[in-house]
């Protein structure tokens, strides 16, 4: 029986595997991307962009796990980079959240070597990260920095167009961003929280 938990109006479902690593995979995907170099000259003046180049490397992991009923589910993972090996015994979890049909895994112990991963990531989407907190991964504090910002652009922008509109309510609505961005937040990692502390009952409680 899948345990489950509410947060708001969210319903969240915990699902496990168990078993033992009978076959392991491991890759690593390397993504190259870039831009620039374009330009142009015109009778002997003019010039080119430099280029930018970057990388990302992703993990990759398969894992072919014994269950103590005969059967095998293989489990496909990125950037978790885990550390096992043929014979550990593993506990995955992932949550499905409201009904959803799948849902990202989030925790995988390894009773063999005792280490706990966490999909942090993973956390963050089903807690309902801000647009801010993920545009600067700072846990709201730039965020709340850019709303400030972003409110002066916009009222120099209509001080510009209408002069005359520099009333205390456009000011009241920056105010009114600020504080909505610091409430988001504020949900949110009570909501991460709530999330992590059910994956550790969960954890905590399962009989092996």
């Amino acid at each position: 029986m899948a345990d489950t938990f509410e947060i708001d109006s969210d319903k969240f479902t915990i699902y496990f595997a168990h078993g033992w690593v009978a076959g392991m995979h491991k890759n690593f995907e390397t993504r190259v991307s870039g831009g620039g170099g374009g330009g142009a000259t015109y009778q002997g003046t003019g010039g080119t962009a430099p280029v930018h180049i970057s990388s990302t490397t992703y993990i990759h992991d398969k894992i072919f796990l014994d269950h103590r009923n005969g059967q095998q589910t293989a489990i496909e993972l990125t950037d978790w980079d885990v550390a096992a090996m043929q014979g550990h015994e593993l506990l995955v979890i992932w949550i499905i959240k409201n009904n959803n049909e799948r849902g990202p895994y989030v925790a995988i112990k390894n009773y063999t070597t005792g280490q706990l991963n966490w999909g942090n990531p993973s956390i963050d989407d089903l807690a309902g990260k801000p647009f801010f907190s993920k545009l600067f991964n700072q846990n709201g504090c730039n965020a709340i920095i850019f709303a400030m910002i972003l409110c002066g652009i916009i009222s120099y922008i209509v001080y510009l167009i209408i002069p005359a509109f520099t009333t205390p309510g456009f000011f009241m609505g920056g105010i009114a961003l600020i504080v909505w961005t610091i409430l988001s937040n504020t949900k949110y990692k009570a909501r991460k929280a709530t999330i992590r502390q059910n994956i550790n009952e969960f954890l905590k409680n399962y009989r092996r």
